[in-house]
């Protein structure tokens, strides 16, 4: 058993040991005030964001964030985040910068890709999580303008030798008008071995 391996069956602290290692990357939009437009209605290939490994790579989402800014949705905002064994992206997309945790690895070489806006490939995976938040920006009415997502649990996404894996997080508001919103993720990623 790795010695990763090891900290994950026994409980041990996973996450702080691959940030020290240089496996954990943070990915926001490059402008810190930039935003993503969001859907008007659902459909498996708009996502807002994916997080996508190439093939011989764990994938391990630490957290998601989102914040209402800017437009406000027609109706409430819905949120969903999936897992997804395949290599969600089919075409377009921006590609958004990312960013070791541990400044020692600043220069090292990120195996992830991560996307908003792109094109999706048809097909639907597992839902992480769902949630629905009131459209809103002003935090005075009490409304919950930002939302943060952590999984309940280690989720070890692909990890094949044949085929890729997705982090794929959906937001739209039903009605005419798609909100705009802030956002950023933190992850890990592994090459497949490391968990052997």
């Amino acid at each position: 058993m790795s010695y990763y391996s090891g900290l994950l069956a026994n409980g041990g602290d996973l996450i702080s040991a691959l940030t020290m290692d240089g496996f954990v990357w943070r990915t926001s939009d490059a402008d810190a005030n930039d935003v993503i437009t969001c859907q008007t209605s659902f459909a498996d290939t708009t996502p807002a964001l994916i997080v996508q490994v190439p093939v011989n790579f764990w994938l391990i989402p630490i957290e998601v964030c989102f914040g209402q800014a800017g437009t406000v949705g027609t109706g409430p905002l819905t949120l969903i985040v999936e897992r997804d064994n395949i290599a969600k992206r089919g075409s377009a997309g921006t590609a958004e910068l990312q960013v070791n945790c541990n400044q020692k690895f600043a220069s090292a070489t990120q195996s992830a890709v991560v996307y908003t806006g792109a094109t999706g490939t048809a097909g639907y995976g597992m839902r992480l999580m769902g949630k629905q938040i009131g459209a809103d920006v002003d935090t005075a009415e009490g409304v919950d303008t930002e939302y943060l997502w952590t999984p309940n649990g280690i989720e070890l996404i692909g990890g094949s030798a044949t085929v890729g894996g997705s982090l794929v997080c959906y937001l739209f508001s039903a009605g005419g008008t798609g909100p705009t919103v802030y956002w950023g993720a933190k992850y890990a990623v592994c090459p497949i071995e490391m968990f052997s």
